[in-house]
């Protein structure tokens, strides 16, 4: 049975990547955030870590040992910070569902005006309630 080098060691070899990916989730769940996508943001952690707590668990059982640890959270992260990506070109209109098309259309109340006041150039804004 093979061994598994120093826990030490490990986390140097990983740290970077991991920083890297813990960064990219960090910063777009600021944009979450400011967005008011909060339920997407609760939706990825709980996600990353329904799937990096089992993936702890596994690994540490390996010849890996506490190493696996380590890699589960590069793992974990990595897999968070693509769900977040997903979620982010979806919120920025980028294979964005068409949803039921522009809400403006139709008359206001029946009155014949058309618009819903959401001022000049909205059309290029994004609708982040669309999806």
């Amino acid at each position: 049975m093979k061994s598994a080098p120093p826990a030490g060691r490990c986390w140097g070899s990983v740290s970077p990547v991991y920083c890297e990916l813990l960064a990219g989730v960090v910063a777009l769940g600021g944009v979450f955030t400011g967005a008011g996508r909060t339920r997407a943001l609760f939706t990825v952690t709980a996600l990353g870590a329904c799937f990096q707590v089992p993936l702890a668990h596994g690994l540490s059982g390996t010849w890996l040992g506490v190493q696996g640890v380590w890699w589960s959270m590069v793992l974990g992260t990595g897999a968070r910070y693509g769900v977040t990506w997903v979620f982010f070109r979806r919120l920025t209109g980028e294979g964005a569902p068409e949803g039921d098309g522009d809400r403006d259309t139709g008359d206001a109340e029946g009155t014949g005006e058309t618009g819903g006041g959401r001022g000049a150039g909205a059309e290029d804004a994004v609708d982040v309630h669309k999806w």
